[in-house]
């Protein structure tokens, strides 16, 4: 329970409400119990980060996030540092890395300043040198400093993401920073439909596997990241209108190799999208 606080929300009711949860979906209405989705009290949740619980403090830094208040910044940064890397129990998104996630999105010079606080220190030389592989939680930290980067906007984090791209750290690490750059890219550009942004996501891919010696790359080169990281995006922007990437392919010259590898994301894509449906049938029984 909250401190001086009292919330009829158990622990095990917010873990089943987290295993039927969207994961492409952290903050979605689906994901918080009905308390928090109505919840507009700023102080009280940011009073909540510091209950015993750790879905109550999860679920108060998603709420904030949604909300958006900037005197909250404070509270979640101040939760971040005491936040424990990883809790057991926990199925979904650790409230450490939901609270890097809301500071994004909340926004403004104040979080920029956080987020890449967090970031500079977290790639230190004395700490890159010893942490040349990254994994798990680790990673999930990195993963939301620079999507919260990501959120705010501001284009002189591409300098972050680009260092850590070309540098000799871990491969996950060097593919997350890519996809935030790519994220960045699109977040800034003039493109302003899906089809725009998909375009130019594809054209990406298509020139990167066009490169010399590129089925023989090395799976931690450069290119082959590049690629990775432009399917995972692909794949994400084509779930919004698959019918795009028949349209693209219909463009290309018969026997262009890059059809085959059209060919494989609309499979995933529409397994993807087959899984969802299956799930929100099963929801509305």
């Amino acid at each position: 329970m909250l401190r001086g606080t009292s919330i009829l929300i158990s622990t095990t009711a917010a873990l089943i409400i987290v295993k039927a949860a969207n994961a492409n979906d952290p903050y979605g209405d689906d994901y918080l119990p009905d308390y928090y989705k109505t919840q507009t009290s700023s102080s009280l949740l940011c009073d909540s980060l510091r209950s015993e619980d750790y879905m109550v403090r999860k679920f108060s830094a998603i709420r904030l996030g949604q909300i958006g208040d900037r005197s909250s910044l404070s509270a979640l940064k101040e939760a971040y540092d005491n936040e424990p890397l990883m809790n057991i129990e926990d199925g979904g998104f650790s409230t450490k890395y939901q609270c890097l996630i809301s500071i994004g999105k909340i926004g403004g010079s104040g979080a920029d300043s956080i987020l890449t606080a967090i970031a500079r220190k977290m790639l230190a030389p004395e700490i890159a040198r010893e942490n040349k592989q990254f994994f798990g939680d680790s990673l999930d930290l990195f993963f939301g400093t620079f999507y919260g980067l990501v959120e705010i906007g501001n284009p002189e984090s591409d300098s972050i993401f680009m260092n850590v791209f070309n540098s000799n750290l871990d491969v996950n690490l060097r593919e997350i920073a890519y996809k935030a750059h790519l994220k960045l890219t699109l977040k800034r550009s003039s493109l302003s439909t899906v089809q725009d942004s998909l375009y130019y996501l594809l054209n990406g891919l298509k020139d990167a596997m066009s490169e010399a010696n590129y089925p023989e790359e090395d799976p931690d080169s450069g290119v082959k990241i590049k690629a990775r990281a432009l399917r995972y995006l692909i794949f994400n922007y084509s779930k919004k209108d698959p019918s795009i990437l028949d349209y693209y392919k219909s463009q290309l010259e018969p026997g262009d190799p890059f059809v085959e590898e059209l060919h494989k994301i609309f499979e995933q894509v529409e397994s993807q999208l087959r899984l969802e449906r299956q799930l929100k049938a099963r929801k509305a029984e």
